[in-house]
């Protein structure tokens, strides 16, 4: 589909890429080996959050130091909680220019088949000159929560969470 793709796990409130593949002939950017302070401004973060159970996020929401990125980043954490939830109920979390300018990105959470816990996410990212936030989300929506429930689906069963 030669879309860009990120996946990454959560470690003590930070994503740790572990792998990327960038969408041939098109604006890309890559998301640094581990990033802190970005649950809320990226669709990997979001994604990862709605996969926690309520309490859980909302604590994690409380906790968080919401640093802007750009000036779309989400520093309300009413707003955020809201986004979290939406994309919990719908399976997919979407970042729209929250961690860098031009940028649009869709993700779904890992959620380990084993535990039954949130792990990290999956994103695809595009740019903001190929393409909207609304056609990203009902192209790709299905697609990108398919490939998370595949990727999930790889967890080794003896691995510590």
């Amino acid at each position: 589909h030669n879309i860009s793709i990120e996946v990454a796990f959560v470690v003590d409130d930070t994503l740790v890429r572990f792998y990327n593949k960038e969408a041939a002939e098109t604006l890309t950017y890559s998301l640094p080996d581990s990033s802190k302070n970005c649950l809320h401004n990226t669709a990997l973060g979001k994604a990862y959050l709605s996969a926690l159970p309520e309490d859980q996020m909302r604590d994690k929401v409380d906790g968080m130091t919401l640093i802007p990125k750009t000036e779309k980043t989400i520093l309300d954490r009413d707003r955020l909680m809201s986004e979290v939830l939406a994309a919990k109920a719908r399976g997919y979390a979407m970042s729209v220019e929250e961690f860098l300018p031009g940028l649009l990105a869709i993700g779904a959470p890992l959620v380990d088949p084993h535990s039954g816990h949130g792990v990290g996410a999956v994103s695809f990212d595009f740019s903001v000159l190929q393409n909207t936030a609304k056609d990203i989300q009902t192209k790709y929506g299905a697609m990108i929560v398919a490939t998370a429930a595949a990727l999930a689906e790889l967890l080794p069963p003896d691995r510590h969470t």
